[in-house]
């Protein structure tokens, strides 16, 4: 079924009001007795102001915050506006305030395709950046929400200093289990390439770290983390413990215990304090000189996982093609 434009139900308003003035302009000029032409005198001007606030208010119902009175309860269109600055006469902003209506109505799908419209045709850059960042947060919950991927990747080279698109993009190449393994380490790659910021490119660096330590490849994440580490300020906790995780690994003890204790140091938080303190029950087990078997033993478990997902993973330009498919419809 083909979707309707949302301005669709508005513009029928406006033609229904404009038929109406002009079957009265008709009537006026045609020869009719004097009491029905008395009549009509005082009821066309009546029905030509009707005819300009009906639209009007037909947009009013939908967009302001005094009168969306069939809205969802969690939607304001004036905080979405005033939330992204979306002030002023912009193109494509009400099929925006649309989709976030129909995001806070739990109506995902349909949100999707208004989002992916509204992106189709919005050239202002408050309204592009606005649309990627309420897709990224709204969608999470969407079924097949990796169809989102395409979309956040062309928000990262848009706004490559932002990092809630960097995040979407790493989180899913890492975490993902159809993530294809090989196109996310070109991406880092070409993010610690780019002119983006330094907080930006640590995070890349450690997901490169994370990525090489899944493998094995203690020497190629030790450098990978050390990068991100010299980009930090300050180093986060889990950054200093995976650090600790590489450098155990490689059987360089007492430099990983020295970054165990950092993290231990450096975080407050009680979710941070029980994920230091499970990979520390690991490190801190090393009884000689050869590498820790219980460490190699995580290790070994997160690459074996990361190859088992790998089997089913899906590149970016299939999804794309889907997308393309989409819109069509």
């Amino acid at each position: 079924m083909k979707y309707k434009h949302p301005e669709f139900r508005y513009m029928i308003v406006g033609l229904v009001s404009f038929v109406c003035t002009a079957v009265l302009v008709i009537i006026q000029s045609s020869n009719i007795d004097s009491e029905l032409r008395l009549a009509i005198d005082i009821l066309a001007p009546v029905l030509f102001v009707m005819s300009l606030l009906i639209p009007v208010m037909a947009k009013a119902f939908a967009y302001s915050e005094m009168f969306s009175l069939f809205a969802p309860k969690n939607f304001s269109p004036q905080y979405a506006v005033n939330q992204y600055g979306l002030h002023g006469r912009i193109k494509g902003k009400y099929t925006f305030l649309d989709a976030v209506s129909k995001a806070c109505a739990g109506n995902f799908e349909e949100a999707y395709l208004l989002y992916t419209r509204c992106l189709s045709k919005a050239e202002d850059k408050r309204l592009r950046a606005a649309c990627y960042k309420d897709m990224a947060k709204n969608l999470r919950r969407m079924n097949n929400n990796i169809l989102l991927l395409p979309y956040m990747l062309e928000a990262c080279n848009e706004f490559p200093d932002e990092i809630m698109f960097f995040d979407w993009v790493a989180d899913y190449y890492l975490w993902f289990d159809k993530a294809d393994e090989g196109e996310g380490h070109q991406w880092y790659r070409a993010v610690i390439n780019s002119k983006t910021d330094d907080r930006i490119k640590a995070k890349a660096y450690y997901y490169l770290g994370i990525f090489d330590l899944y493998h094995n490849n203690y020497s190629e994440a030790e450098e990978n983390f050390e990068n991100s580490y010299r980009l930090y300020s300050p180093p986060p906790c889990y950054l200093c413990i995976d650090i600790a995780v590489c450098k155990a690994a490689s059987g360089k003890y007492d430099e990983a215990r020295e970054y165990a204790v950092q993290a231990a140091a450096i975080t407050d938080s009680d979710d941070d304090i029980d994920y230091i303190t499970e990979k520390m029950n690991y490190l801190f087990k090393a009884k000689n000189g050869e590498i820790n078997p219980e460490t190699e033993k995580l290790v070994n478990e997160l690459k074996r996982r990361r190859e088992y997902r790998s089997v089913n993973s899906v590149k970016t330009e299939h999804l794309q093609r889907i997308n393309d498919s989409l819109m069509s419809k």
